[in-house]
């Protein structure tokens, strides 16, 4: 039965290999998950594995040592990669007063999560329609009233 490794991605797998009639020349590694098996000299690898952000999966792990004389054995494990999601954070500032005709600076304090920030949207009016697309925008209101801003 193959053992267990579970990990938050990224991660690197290495093994330790003897032979004691000869020297360890070769490695193959075939991760599992449908990509090329690798080949490689050093007793360790990088994989990058396919997966969804926060989910686990779990892939057949299979390497082959060759050594100086024609010999080979292969050892398998389970690999468990958790790949871990942190969403982005925002603050949209303080309660704000100004006057009709007065432009109002709106500032966004974003910081990524695990993905790049690719919209910071605002919904000036409290309308549910967002109608700015950037983190900072200079805004007046033309209308007197209370007005529910979110970003």
């Amino acid at each position: 039965s193959p053992g267990y490794i579970t990990h938050e991605a990224p991660f690197n797998i290495s093994v330790m290999a003897h032979d004691p009639d000869g020297e360890v020349v070769a490695y193959l590694w075939d991760f599992g998950d449908g990509s090329d098996p690798e080949t490689t000299t050093l007793p360790y690898v990088n994989h990058t594995y396919p997966a969804s952000l926060g989910s686990f999966n779990e892939w057949l792990v299979t390497v082959t040592v060759f050594d100086s004389d024609g010999g080979n054995s292969t050892a398998t494990l389970r690999a468990r990669v958790h790949i871990h999601y942190s969403p982005p954070s925002v603050d949209g500032g303080e309660y704000l007063k100004t006057f009709v005709g007065e432009p109002v600076e709106f500032v966004a304090e974003v910081s990524p999560g695990t993905l790049p920030v690719v919209k910071v949207e605002w919904d000036i009016d409290g309308d549910g329609t967002y109608e700015i697309e950037v983190p900072n925008h200079t805004y007046v209101f033309t209308s007197p009233g209370y007005y529910r801003t979110t970003v």
